[in-house]
């Protein structure tokens, strides 16, 4: 019995480790989508800018 608790205690923990760094994997890829945004989107509202000029 006490073995099946230290087990559960074990997954447990190793559950929690997992979520923490798929929570940290998907912001790392959501930081990196809205930077690429955020420069396509710079880019594309300098262009704009620009176009008055030609």
């Amino acid at each position: 019995m006490k073995e099946i608790i230290e087990n559960s205690k074990k997954v447990i923990k190793e559950t929690s480790t997992l979520s923490r760094l798929e929570l940290e994997k998907k912001k790392i890829e959501f930081d990196a989508k809205a930077k690429l945004f955020a420069e396509t989107f710079g880019l594309a509202a300098q262009q704009n800018s620009y176009s008055g000029y030609y």
